[in-house]
């Protein structure tokens, strides 16, 4: 018998704050450098709903404070990459650490709010890995976090506000044969074949279903159907890992794009990663049985205007 919903015993026990009054001061003044006031520019002023939005900065906002945001990386951000933000804030705290990352012999808080933007924007293609981890920690995450969570600013650019979904304490039981953990391109196409054999299967899903006519932008894609709204990124902070946290796993999120990994890349899994099945014929016929069961196919193929320009090969 498998329980819907996992009951977690309560715990007294009183977890240490995840940051030190001097790294939440960092962390304000990197905020606010971030989501910035600004005075309204000439297309601004053109734009009456987009106007209000530049007048507020990070510690202005009324419903996303440092609190929520801090709870919001506890929440959604690894306990690793967390520790690595934590680095980084010490990082900018260190004065020789400082001026090898920016060349100011300074405290990133006793720069000014013009110099910090600089530097945080410059870093967002540095040949540097660790500066364009910091860029990914510091201006790419808490972007993310502040338009997906504030619904003041959701307003201020006109983007309908998501559903307040109600809490549920029932608690469902079931009987079943099989349980299988994800409903994405692997779950689900293990999930028909049990199923087709007879036994009575259950697959659970973490994330909701969100049918398609609920789908109404990016900023609700990322917050509610991809894994730490969509902020995971690889070490080196070069690479965004977009994973699916809704009904259908990547399926679902993944733009219609299923490719199927070339040999040379499978090589390179068996080869240097200590992986031999996926050089395989065996995985060859995994990745064929997994395309006809979603009905993967180059037919009827719409392409979007950036996709055409590529294919057409011109600007």
């Amino acid at each position: 018998m498998v329980n819907k919903q996992a009951v977690v015993p309560s715990s007294t026990a009183t977890a240490p704050p995840p940051f030190t009054p001097e790294q939440l001061h960092l962390l304000t003044v990197i905020l606010d450098t971030v989501f910035h006031a600004e005075p309204a520019s000439v297309e601004q002023k053109e734009n009456a709903a987009a106007c209000p939005l530049s007048s507020y900065d990070f510690s202005s906002l009324p419903d996303f404070t440092l609190d929520d945001f801090v709870a919001h990386l506890v929440g959604t951000v690894p306990a690793a990459a967390l520790e690595k933000l934590r680095v980084g804030l010490g990082f900018l705290s260190s004065r020789p650490i400082t001026f090898a990352l920016t060349g100011h012999y300074t405290t990133f808080v006793e720069m000014a709010a013009s110099e910090r933007q600089r530097i945080l924007g410059g870093w967002a293609c540095s040949s540097l890995a660790l500066k364009r981890s910091l860029f990914s920690a510091f201006v790419r995450l808490p972007i993310s976090a502040i338009y997906s969570n504030s619904r003041l600013v959701q307003g201020l650019i006109a983007y309908p506000l998501p559903d307040q979904l109600p809490d549920s304490a029932h608690l469902d039981i079931f009987e079943t044969d099989v349980v299988i953990i994800g409903s994405g391109a692997g779950g689900a196409v293990v999930a028909s074949l049990v199923a087709k054999a007879g036994y009575k299967t259950l697959v659970i899903e973490k994330g909701r279903w969100v049918p398609t006519e609920e789908i109404t932008g990016s900023l609700h894609g990322f917050n509610d159907m991809l894994e730490g709204n969509g902020q995971i990124s690889t070490s080196d902070g070069n690479l965004i890992l977009l994973l699916g946290a809704t009904f259908g796993g990547g399926t679902t999120i993944n733009w219609s794009a299923s490719l199927a990994p070339p040999f040379h890349v499978r090589r390179a899994w068996a080869e240097e990663h200590g992986l031999p099945y996926f050089a395989t014929n065996g995985f060859a016929d995994d990745i064929e049985a997994v395309t006809t069961r979603m009905g993967v196919s180059t037919t009827a193929i719409v392409h979007s205007k950036a996709n055409q320009l590529f294919q057409n090969g011109r600007p």
